[in-house]
């Protein structure tokens, strides 16, 4: 890590501040302006209901988190770099009186839980690689993101959509998001019906993989893992950055929600 924490308040645009820690020269800053102040997912605009229970897959160190626990929303934040994980629970200390609780899971989102992984950290070696070196990227046979070149990785445990559902027995999640570096194709890649069901919100990006993935994606390409029971309003939720390309933001909601 290059530069001290800094430590300032964000609010929300429903005016909840939120104590915020950052690394200097990452893109930590921006990324919960984004998320917190900007309000980047829309998390405003939904009718969410203090006391559900929201998934953040990729919590990165918690922007979406904390602002989905400022709405007394119960959140699971998955995250497989130990030094987002520790950013994240540094947080969660620093915002007390938050209404709703953050559970922390340091693990990488997969098809299964308890496979071992390596996520690779971006390479440092460029200015962008520097600012983005806590994005983790799960590299395998199958993929394996050319901006993680420097091979300074670490071996994280997988856990699966199925396992955080019944492990904290979750009946509904209201927002589940997905911002993993590809990792969203394994997640929903053997979920079942009953685990769709009870999902009311799906927000995230798609990110471009290898083969077998397709090469170039859009929003139908995963939603037919969503087996018929969501409706894609990516260009309705997010219509700059919804565009089918190699890294796409899209949005389904559950047609029975």
């Amino acid at each position: 890590m290059i530069g001290d924490y800094l430590n300032i308040v964000m609010e929300t645009p429903s005016g909840f501040p939120i104590n915020v820690t950052y690394r200097g020269e990452k893109n930590d800053y921006n990324t919960l302006r984004a998320c917190i102040m900007e309000d980047e997912y829309k998390i405003e605009s939904l009718n969410l209901k203090a006391g559900d229970w929201a998934i953040d897959v990729g919590a990165h160190i918690g922007g979406v988190s904390l602002y989905l626990a400022s709405k007394g929303i119960n959140v699971v934040a998955v995250e497989p770099i130990p030094e987002n994980v520790t950013a994240l629970k540094r947080h969660i200390e620093l915002n007390p009186d938050l209404p709703g609780k953050i559970h922390v899971l340091h693990k990488a989102i997969d098809s299964r839980a308890g496979r071992k992984v390596f996520v690779n950290y971006f390479d440092t070696s460029n200015e962008h690689g520097l600012v983005h070196e806590f994005i983790g990227s799960i590299a395998d046979k199958a993929a394996l993101n050319p901006a993680c070149k420097s091979g300074r990785s670490i071996e994280v445990k997988t856990i699966s959509l199925t396992n955080i559902f019944n492990d904290f027995k979750i009946d509904k999640c209201c927002f589940l998001k997905m911002d993993c570096e590809g990792g969203e194709w394994k997640a929903f890649s053997k979920i079942s019906n009953s685990i769709l069901d009870k999902i009311t919100f799906i927000v995230g990006e798609i990110h471009s993989i290898s083969p077998p993935m397709p090469p170039i994606v859009d929003h139908g390409a995963l939603l037919k893992f969503m087996k018929g029971r969501f409706v894609d309003i990516s260009e309705e939720y997010e219509p700059i950055y919804s565009k089918p390309g190699k890294l796409t933001h899209f949005a389904y909601h559950h047609k029975d929600a």
